[in-house]
């Protein structure tokens, strides 16, 4: 089903980098955003700089029923960038899709949130484990500069 998308980011080689930050992979990706290419591509590179865009909210700063990811500016007037719960339902879909075609560590563990979050209730378990496994992973990899080590000193 999105095979040619598939093909397109494999050749750009955006999420190759295993430990690649959001930030960089949502800017690598609106780059590709262009005039010459096609709808459907553009649709998709859209709903995945959506994603990356989204803040997460620790739990110990979230309000009562308040969810993991968030949008990223919220205004007086209701509206919200992006407006994460009214994806498109087909997104699940696409970001289940996504999670398993890609190495990158945190775009994996942003499509598990997403998915974990927006998921039926006997699937969360599933995406549970898979964030818990993940984010053990990008723990191995991280170097903890000198404020990091001194806050938790």
């Amino acid at each position: 089903m999105y095979r040619e998308y598939d093909e397109f980011i494999a050749g750009t080689e955006i999420f190759d980098d295993i430990n690649k930050s959001l930030d960089k992979i949502q800017k690598e990706l609106s780059e590709l955003i262009t005039d010459d290419i096609d709808e459907e591509k553009k649709r998709l590179l859209t709903w995945e700089g959506q994603l990356f865009i989204c803040c997460e909210i620790p739990l110990e700063q979230r309000d009562e029923g308040q969810q993991f990811l968030f949008p990223q500016a919220v205004y007086t007037n209701g509206v919200k960038i992006p407006d994460i719960d009214n994806f498109e339902a087909e997104r699940l879909d696409f970001y289940r899709h996504r999670f398993e075609m890609i190495i990158n560590v945190p775009a994996k563990i942003r499509y598990a949130n997403y998915c974990f979050q927006y998921c039926e209730k006997n699937q969360k378990y599933k995406y549970a484990m898979q964030i818990c496994q993940l984010l053990c992973e990008y723990l191995k990899n991280v170097t903890f500069g000198h404020e990091c080590i001194v806050s938790f000193s």
